[in-house]
């Protein structure tokens, strides 16, 4: 199946099959047979609501925003890049394990019909553990340009003796 976009829509459709193949076959070899339940990722199997997703990315931005509210705007606008691709990557990445729960991590393959079918981890595994690691990564980086808590609440202690006195 083949996944195509008009706008902000997306729907399947089905590949052009080769009338002249008199084994039935479609293009490069593959059965004419397609499954119901195909999908194609990274659109996964029923496509998420893509207003659904662009809130979840928002609400996430703004989240991560409000830890970096107290940081000078020059040293923001370097993070700024960062705090996009975090929050993209965890609405994707909460798609993919949805999709993962539902679907499971492997999924039987067949090579050619000669061939008996042998499990193999599904594409959208992969995916999942590539972005996953680059979410990490991300993260680390944005929790590393955090003021450390225990400095803040040392130097509020000491303003708040100091008014004290």
């Amino acid at each position: 199946m083949y996944l195509t976009r008009t706008g902000r829509q997306y729907q399947y459709s089905t590949p052009p099959i080769n009338q002249a193949d008199t084994g039935g076959n479609a293009h490069r070899g593959q059965s004419s047979q397609i499954p119901t339940d195909a999908h194609i990722t990274p659109y996964i199997g029923d496509l998420m609501d893509t207003k659904a997703k662009e809130e979840r990315i928002k609400a996430e931005d703004r989240r991560l925003r409000t830890l970096f509210k107290e940081l000078p705007k020059d040293t923001k606008a370097l993070y700024d890049g960062l705090i996009k691709r975090a929050a993209y990557m965890r609405a994707t990445l909460e798609d993919y394990e949805r999709d993962l729960d539902d679907k499971g991590y492997v999924e039987s393959f067949v090579q050619s019909k000669d061939l008996a079918p042998y499990e193999r981890e599904r594409p959208v595994a992969r995916l999942y553990n590539a972005m996953n690691k680059n979410y990490q990564s991300i993260i680390k980086q944005l929790k590393d340009a955090l003021p450390e808590p225990a400095a803040v609440d040392v130097s509020n202690e000491m303003m708040r003796f100091a008014i004290r006195k």
